[in-house]
């Protein structure tokens, strides 16, 4: 359906008022479905373990999106062995936000453990954190070009999910 309908998703997504929006779009194949969501976007963020492992090949994949998405960041798992202050040096794009490296918590919402566990997880705490702030920061900066337009349209991209397992749209 994405593959048809996905690009004119993506633009009527990024029309629609007062919509803060985050969308995962998986890995992304270059010129596939997702890259319109990224398009459309106000922002792209990379997802990635402070790994040599995850952020060589994630930074690599950031430079080659930066031809359609010139605003991206990343959004790492943890903060080991790499802090954020050493990603952003070495990689030259900012670090958006850390979500707990919390297996315990990505297990129970990847299994449907009962909500109230999964709202207390360091994972849930921290990614709500991270969205909340990236919320008040976009809509701050009018990421959109217009300041009456409180908007948030994220791709979230990545090379693995919060549990550590890779996966595809």
């Amino acid at each position: 359906v994405l593959s048809t309908a996905g690009p004119a998703l993506a633009r009527w997504l990024a029309a629609v008022d007062n919509l803060d929006l985050f969308v995962d779009v998986g890995r992304l194949d270059p010129g596939g479905t997702a890259s319109a969501f990224v398009r459309a976007g106000d922002l792209t963020l990379m997802v990635a373990r402070p790994t040599a492992e995850q952020l060589q090949p994630a930074a690599q994949r950031m430079r080659a999106l930066s031809v359609e998405q010139p605003q991206l960041a990343w959004l790492l798992i943890g903060n080991s062995p790499y802090p954020a202050h050493e990603v952003e040096a070495t990689f030259g794009y900012d670090v958006a936000g850390v979500i707990a490296d919390d297996r315990r918590g990505a297990h129970a919402l990847e299994h449907g453990a009962q909500a109230h566990r999964v709202r207390r997880s360091g994972l849930a705490r921290s990614a709500t954190g991270v969205a909340e702030s990236l919320v008040v920061n976009l809509n701050a900066s009018g990421a959109s070009g217009s300041s009456e337009r409180p908007l948030v349209d994220l791709a979230a991209t990545g090379q693995a999910g919060p549990n550590g397992a890779s996966h595809d749209c």
